[in-house]
């Protein structure tokens, strides 16, 4: 869609719309707004610089590997609107190749998700051993208090009927 973005016949709305019509045809739905994927798309693009010029800073990596920074360092790492001046002057081949790839609708690699990290909805593996440990014990405390509750059911009955027959003798005696 990058080839979109740059005719000047067409609003950058109208091409944030239609990225957002292919996006609820794939997902089936209606959650994605051209507005909505507009801003998404500009969050991803600071994040990606933020942590871009950070390393660059540091010397060290930026910290954390963030998960979608390969990708996007693959589909926006050498645009203008990410790279310096000089950045942008130095190599135009790689820039020429990414646009042929993304104006033919081919895409570069996709990103292989890290087995040993989490997705945002899943809980970490140590909340899920504690639920798991707290279900177990809520379990066999309800079972101690289920038998001692009919331990004393039984207790006060038994109670009942003494009474009960004590009450009898007076009356009777």
């Amino acid at each position: 869609m990058r080839g979109n973005f740059r005719d000047s016949t067409k609003k950058k709305r109208e091409v944030w719309d239609g990225i957002a019509q292919k996006m609820n045809e794939v997902d089936q739905s209606n959650k994605f707004t051209g507005s909505s994927c507009n801003k998404k798309w500009n969050n991803l693009e600071l994040r990606y610089k933020a942590i871009r010029d950070k390393s660059k800073k540091t010397g060290r990596g930026g910290g954390k590997k963030w998960v979608y920074y390969d990708l996007l360092d693959e589909l926006i790492g050498s645009t203008a609107a990410v790279t310096s001046i000089t950045e942008a002057t130095m190599d135009d081949s790689d820039d020429q190749s990414t646009e042929q790839a993304a104006s033919s609708g081919i895409t570069a690699t996709t990103a292989t998700p890290n087995p040993l990290k989490r997705k945002r909805d899943q809980p970490p593996a140590w909340f899920e051993a504690f639920a798991s440990k707290w279900t177990e014990d809520s379990q066999a405390r309800h079972e101690e208090i289920k038998d001692l509750l009919q331990s004393r059911t039984e207790v006060m009955k038994d109670m009942r009927d003494i009474l009960k027959s004590w009450v009898d003798k007076q009356g009777s005696g």
